[in-house]
């Protein structure tokens, strides 16, 4: 009997099968496992610029780089786009769409001549089942990309906020020479003839005279940012940068990484070197990072996630809280020593709802700022029916209902209490007869309602719906709502 010759394997699925050994998981293999992905995928090249899957498109196929070097972009608003990671030799391309069966989250693109082992979905679920190993290591390492991507993209767009608030800045200082007026004064910041508004611009002034922290206390939308701002334009350090972060819309990491920057990625106490770092709802910072924040408060030492390397920077931290830091300290949610070292000043700014004489100056302020609304002018009705309203929102809130009343209203027009009282009440008409059609309309009413009591923050929109954040997201895409 003639024997069997062994099937041979080809040369070049060996060299392929080489290159895939360098990729998570796929080096746990046995080299003949290897071969064989080798020999049922397909080789892609590409010359330096050419696209490999775009942003937004349905993933049929994952890619391991072979040599070269891809460039993957993300969408960063008004048409431009931001690179938020470069995948060499022996990394993953386009399997994060084959786990989740979403659509691709990036643009791929060749930064130079590049080779890729094309693995189609039968193939790499098949591997996965197979080899639980691999499934593992490429969870992990789509984890640490993930929060890399993120940092990148997070530090992309802070960018192009400072440099535009930078502009911004010259462009009124540009003004304020022109017409003759110290500009720090002249920009309105927390209008109003009541005592709290002028107690507020006194307590601004004498913390912008020192440089010790500042704890700004008031309900969501009350102008905490704009206050902290404020005082960082009258301190000695309003040449220098002014950063801003939300700790209410960030989770634990990912704050981590926008305070203190990841291994590739500058972080905010960074980027504010010199200036004022306000810190939004700093009473949702979790404990851990608690720790981490006095201990930069006390030394000006810090360093950025994944990294050992120390470095410091010289910031005055200005922070915002809507729960009273004394009794959480008291109750342990809160760290004493961090409270110690946020609150040299403490200014409490009141909620809309008891301002009602400073209304006539709000509303002033608020339509003539930019992107506030048409010309329009408010009957003492208009006035009285906004001091009916408790104005949950507040201040984001009460900007909402001004746009809306302005822009329906038209320039020049004249806003009546009826005119006011139409756009805070909800809409009349019937709802639909189908019960599925009625559910979804009632469900866009529950969730834009929130959103306009919170003034278009998404996260205070669902603490208000007792829901995460991401799943208003998901309910906002499937209603077809748009973030303000």
């Amino acid at each position: 009997m003639a024997r069997r010759t062994p099937k041979q394997i080809p040369k070049s699925s060996i060299a392929v099968s080489r290159s895939l050994a360098r990729a998570p998981g796929l080096g746990r293999l046995p080299d003949a496992e290897r071969a064989r992905i080798a020999a049922k995928g397909r080789i892609r090249s590409l010359a330096a610029g050419d696209r490999l899957f775009e942003e937004g498109e349905s993933g049929r196929v994952a890619y391991v780089v072979l040599s070269g070097t891809i460039a993957l972009h993300r969408g960063a608003g008004e048409g431009r786009t931001v690179t938020v990671a470069l995948r060499g030799p022996g990394e993953w391309i386009g399997e994060l769409a084959l786990l989740d069966g979403a659509t691709r989250s990036a643009t791929a693109v060749a930064d130079a001549a590049s080779q890729l082992l094309e693995i189609p979905a039968r193939l790499f679920g098949a591997v996965l089942r197979k080899h639980p190993r691999v499934a593992v290591d490429l969870a992990a390492a789509i984890g640490r990309r993930l929060r890399e991507s993120d940092a990148a993209l997070v530090e992309a767009l802070q960018k192009r906020i400072h440099a535009l608030g930078a502009e911004n800045r010259r462009l009124l200082r540009e003004v304020g020479r022109r017409e003759g007026v110290d500009q720090p004064e002249a920009i309105a910041f927390h209008p109003g003839a009541s005592p709290s508004a002028e107690r507020v611009r006194r307590a601004v002034r004498s913390a912008a005279r020192g440089d010790e922290p500042v704890l700004l206390v008031g309900e969501p939308g009350t102008g905490k940012e704009t206050v902290a701002r404020a005082i960082h334009a009258r301190s000695a350090r309003s040449a220098q940068p002014f950063v801003a972060v939300d700790a209410a819309v960030l989770s634990g990491a990912a704050l981590e990484a926008r305070l203190f920057g990841g291994r590739e990625s500058r972080g905010a106490v960074e980027e504010a070197d010199g200036g004022t770092l306000y810190l939004g709802a700093i009473d949702r910072v979790p404990g851990w990072l608690q720790e981490r924040l006095v201990h930069f408060r006390e030394t000006g030492a810090y360093h950025r996630a994944g990294d050992t390397r120390m470095r410091r920077a010289d910031v005055r931290l200005v922070a915002g809280s809507a729960e009273d830091l004394a009794a959480a300290a008291r109750e342990g949610r809160f760290r004493p020593d961090l409270l110690a070292a946020s609150d040299a000043h403490t200014i409490a700014l009141a909620p809309v709802r008891a301002r009602q004489s400073d209304l006539p100056e709000l509303v002033e302020w608020l339509l003539s700022a930019p992107g506030g609304g048409a010309a329009v002018r408010f009957a003492p009705s208009a006035l009285r029916a906004l001091a009916r309203h408790p104005f949950p929102g507040n201040l984001r809130e009460l900007r909402g209902v001004l746009e809306r009343v302005a822009e329906d209203a038209g320039d020049g027009a004249t806003i009546t209490g009826a005119d006011v009282a139409a756009a805070l009440t909800p809409s009349a008409g019937k709802w639909p007869d189908r019960y599925a059609e009625a559910l979804t309309a009632f469900k866009t009413y529950v969730v834009e309602t929130a959103l306009e009591r919170a003034g278009g923050n998404q996260a205070e929109a669902s603490r208000r719906l007792g829901i995460h954040p991401s799943n208003l997201i998901r309910l906002m895409r499937m209603l077809g709502i748009r973030s303000r």
